[in-house]
């Protein structure tokens, strides 16, 4: 836990960061904040990036990870996961998924299809030439 001084939260809030490049090394951290106090909470996603590498994972570069949004109350976020789209990824190769987690407890609510995530209210993926 930590305290932040001057960062004053009237309700409790959810804080995602995404960090990466062009096509990838996209990670994830989330953080709770309520009042003063910070807290790390991106073990949130843990469950449904590990759910993904068990059926999809490039061995040279790793996968990425990039949260969209949250949903209704904040307390479920909607991620995207995907496969780097290069040829040393082998048959996985730009492959893409999502998951609504619970959040913080990393509960998989949903898990999406492609197709499903590009028709999920407020998502677009539409100016991705990868997807």
């Amino acid at each position: 836990m930590e305290r932040w001084s001057g960062l004053l939260m009237e309700t409790p809030s959810l804080l995602p960061t995404v960090t990466g490049g062009a096509i990838g090394n996209f990670h994830v951290r989330l953080f709770s904040i309520s009042g003063e106090v910070v807290n790390d909470v991106s073990r949130a996603i843990e469950p449904a990036v590990t759910e993904f590498k068990s059926r999809h994972y490039c061995k040279t570069r790793g996968n990425n990870v990039t949260a969209l949004k949250f949903i209704g109350d904040a307390r479920h976020l909607l991620l995207m996961t995907d496969v780097y789209p290069k040829g040393d990824c082998g048959a996985d190769l730009g492959h893409t998924e999502g998951y609504v987690i619970g959040v913080p407890d990393g509960k998989i609510q949903r898990h999406l299809s492609l197709q499903e995530l590009k028709r999920f209210p407020g998502v677009c993926l539409e100016n991705d030439p990868d997807r």
